[in-house]
Formats: structure tokens, C-alpha cells, sequence
């Protein structure tokens, strides 16, 4: 025999949110809580990780570090399953070049590393045109 709903649980949401999370954290970047997400290979990168940080925050942009001590494998599957819109990882060769390697969260095919690096300079101002133009898709100029 099953007890009536009680005031307190009838008008409450389902609690199946696998259909609505999908949707919800999926943003176009411009109003995306997520922007971007820097991750240093390893602890001897993490004060250029911040300096990129730094750069992309002065711009009006969204960032943070992933300073855990996680594995790198791991950092990038956090950022991937928080659905960061992209991805930044720098080592000794971004930090040396004062570049950074992207990764896209809607380019399947970018799910490896990238033998190109971004200057920079030039990253931050293709997210900063990205945001202002307001598009939905997630692609750099």
C-alpha cells in the first residue's frame, strides 16, 4: 500500500536532471560560467598556467587554474566532464613559444594533443571577438 504524497514532496521536481544537465552546462561561450580552463602538465608550469589565467582575466573572461595534484590525463577529463568550453594546457614548449595548446569542447576530434600552439596574445583576442560577437557555436576565428 503506498502513503498519498505528502505537501512536502508533491510538488517537488523529479530528481531525474540526466536529460536537463546535458542541456544546461552545454552554454554558448559568451554566457558560459565555464569559459576556459588552465591546466599546467606539471607543478613547474603552474606560475605560467597562472599568468595565462591571469591574461585571459583581464580580458573579462572567465578562467581558472586546475592546480590539483591530479594526473594530467585526469585534470583534462575534469575539464572535459565540467564541460569547460575550452581547454588549456601548457608546458615547457607553450611557456618557452609564450603560447598555449587548445582544446575545443565541441571538436570531437580534438580530444589529443595538438602539435600547434596558439600565441597567446593571438588566443586572447580570438575569445575576446568570440564573446562580443555573442555566436552560438564554440569555434575560434
Amino acid at each position: 500500500m503506498t502513503a498519498a504524497p505528502t505537501p512536502q514532496t508533491a510538488n517537488r521536481p523529479s530528481t531525474d536532471t540526466s536529460r536537463v544537465s546535458r542541456a544546461v552546462f552545454r552554454r554558448p561561450f559568451w554566457i558560459s560560467p565555464r569559459q576556459v580552463m588552465v591546466i599546467p602538465v606539471g607543478v613547474k608550469y603552474l606560475d605560467y598556467a597562472r599568468e595565462v589565467a591571469k591574461t585571459l582575466h583581464k580580458a573579462r573572461l572567465h578562467v581558472e587554474v586546475d592546480d590539483s595534484g591530479e594526473t594530467l590525463n585526469k585534470k583534462i577529463r575534469t575539464a572535459e566532464f565540467a564541460r569547460w568550453n575550452f581547454t588549456l594546457v601548457v608546458g615547457e614548449q607553450e611557456e618557452q613559444s609564450r603560447s598555449v595548446n587548445v582544446r575545443n569542447r565541441d571538436d570531437a576530434g580534438q580530444k589529443t594533443r595538438n602539435d600547434v600552439t596558439v600565441p597567446l596574445d593571438e588566443l586572447v583576442a580570438s575569445l575576446s571577438k568570440l564573446k562580443s560577437e555573442r555566436r552560438m557555436d564554440n569555434k575560434l576565428a
